[in-house]
């Protein structure tokens, strides 16, 4: 018997289905309309949606709000360490100070990010190109998908602990 996955896996993985099963999707027109679906949709995976396009999309479903948000990816990572002495209660070794810095830009180039992170503290400082006043900022760092707010950008997001980010999603 085939089922909705074994048409699905015919399409996406076809690897996946057994001789039997293969021979009797391909033998005949039963399930022609069902392949024509999951071969529309595997097309439109790879077709790119512009933001005009989502946001028509969005307006004709109820309820549901567009987040407009600006994606900053790294530009300049750069490695700074330091050497102090600082010694741990346990033992009597030479620990390192570490102080990592990192660069964010947006694809228009309109917003600058910069993010510091020295021992177990993050500093997050956001700019505006134009410099623009920002405010009441929802910001979320990924790959940990954390999320913060900023009620301005005179000061600096600062986070007590060491915080991993290979981009930045503000929203105003």
């Amino acid at each position: 018997m085939i089922n909705e996955r074994d048409i699905f896996n015919y399409i996406f993985n076809k690897e996946t289905l057994d001789e039997e099963k293969l021979k009797i999707i391909e033998s005949g027109n039963l399930y022609e309309n069902e392949i024509k679906y999951y071969n529309e949709i595997k097309n439109s995976l790879s077709e790119n949606i512009t933001d005009n396009e989502k946001e028509r999309i969005a307006e004709l479903i109820p309820g549901y709000k567009l987040e407009k948000g600006i994606i900053l990816n790294l530009i300049l990572p750069r490695v700074k360490t330091d050497t102090i002495l600082k010694y741990s209660a346990s033992s009597s070794s030479l620990l390192e100070k570490k102080t990592v810095s990192q660069t964010f830009m947006d694809a228009a180039e309109k917003y600058l990010i910069r993010v510091n992170i020295i021992d177990d503290t993050t500093k997050v400082f956001i700019f505006s190109v134009k410099n623009e006043k920002l405010n009441d900022l929802k910001i979320i760092f990924s790959p940990s998908k954390t999320e913060y707010t900023l009620k301005n950008t005179n000061e600096p997001l600062v986070i007590q602990e060491r915080v991993e980010i290979s981009s930045i999603k503000i929203f105003e």
